[in-house]
């Protein structure tokens, strides 16, 4: 069994594309920080719930882990040449930390001020959960 996880960003906007058959299906690129000048790029592919959370929650800068696995397809062409890829497709996802800090929305009825000093004190432990957990990621050595 295979069990693989990564911890990197997302590198550009999501879009959510349904196939004939109804399947929501999301590609995306994962950059994984190596080292101080080595950064490797994963293309993920995500289907169905998982595609549209992400599709629906995540953003080009935002920092995800992804629990994958890897599909092989072998083909063989019509000059008789052997021809291998491989597929990385998401099966749990994380997510760590946003881009956008302030992201957190409110509904009408918070905003007119029945909640006020709760949605602001939600706001910074958003604010304060980004800001710490960013520097301490950012700082892993994988």
């Amino acid at each position: 069994m295979q069990n693989n996880i990564i911890i990197g960003r997302i590198t550009k906007d999501i879009e959510l594309r349904t196939t004939e058959k109804g399947t929501n299906v999301v590609k995306l690129n994962i950059a994984v920080n190596n080292g101080k000048e080595d950064t490797t790029f994963f293309p993920i592919t995500l289907f169905n719930k998982t595609a549209e959370l992400v599709n629906k929650y995540c953003h080009k800068g935002d920092l995800i882990g992804i629990n994958y696995i890897v599909k092989n397809h072998n083909w063989e062409d019509e000059k008789g040449n052997r021809h291998y890829a491989y597929t990385f497709i998401g099966n749990n996802i994380h997510f760590l930390a946003t881009n956008n800090k302030n992201e957190y929305k409110v509904s009408q009825k918070e905003e007119n001020g029945s909640n006020g000093a709760k949605n602001n004190e939600i706001d910074n432990i958003w604010e304060n959960f980004s800001n710490e957990n960013e520097d301490v990621l950012e700082n892993l050595p994988f």
